[in-house]
């Protein structure tokens, strides 16, 4: 029984970098759920997305692997075993109904990763609204009191208050002189 499936643990025509062993649904959902409460190195939408990415990937691979299965080999067996055919059948069947579960666990994987992220963008929708209104409160406390300080400034030093104004129009005159004939030519 220990015979080498295509792209399994122990076939020697897969390297062994894309040769995954075939984890039970609640080993694949507790891998799922410790990336997805942060114990990996990535973390945020790029995790998310890094983690869909990976979801999808194997799903391609897997399901190139069940079809290398099932397609005809190249080359006809001229006599082939006793048993061949009901053999290769079985393989086939076994590998469809592998192929049909481990399909249904991606496609969970890839609908709870998918809600991960919407409920990660709400509480991030959150946090952002809390801090909008942070902002708006600190602005409307500082508005009124700079608006007061610059009522007094002008009442104290209304000559001074003058002056600068008149500098401040007079560098943007020249400034905006200066500009129209570097653009003129």
């Amino acid at each position: 029984m220990s015979e080498a499936v295509p792209g399994g643990p122990r076939d020697p025509s897969v390297p062994e970098s894309e040769a995954q062993p075939h984890l039970p649904p609640s080993t694949q959902r507790t891998s799922l759920m410790q990336e997805s409460s942060g114990q990996t190195s990535a973390g945020g939408m790029a995790g998310t997305a890094e983690r869909i990415g990976s979801a999808v990937g194997s799903a391609q691979r897997q399901l190139r692997r069940g079809l290398e299965l099932v397609r005809p080999a190249t080359q006809p067996i001229l006599f082939p075993p006793a048993g061949a055919e009901r053999h290769a059948a079985e393989r086939a069947e076994r590998a469809a109904r592998e192929g049909a579960d481990w399909a249904s666990v991606v496609a969970q994987e890839i609908a709870d990763v998918r809600q991960e992220a919407a409920d990660q963008l709400d509480a991030w929708s959150e946090e952002a609204v809390e801090h909008l209104e942070q902002l708006r409160g600190a602005i409307s406390d500082v508005f009124p009191q700079t608006r007061q300080r610059a009522r007094r400034f002008v009442a104290t030093y209304p000559l001074q208050t003058i002056g600068a104004i008149a500098g401040v129009c007079f560098a943007a005159g020249m400034a905006f002189r200066l500009g129209r004939r570097s653009h003129r030519g």
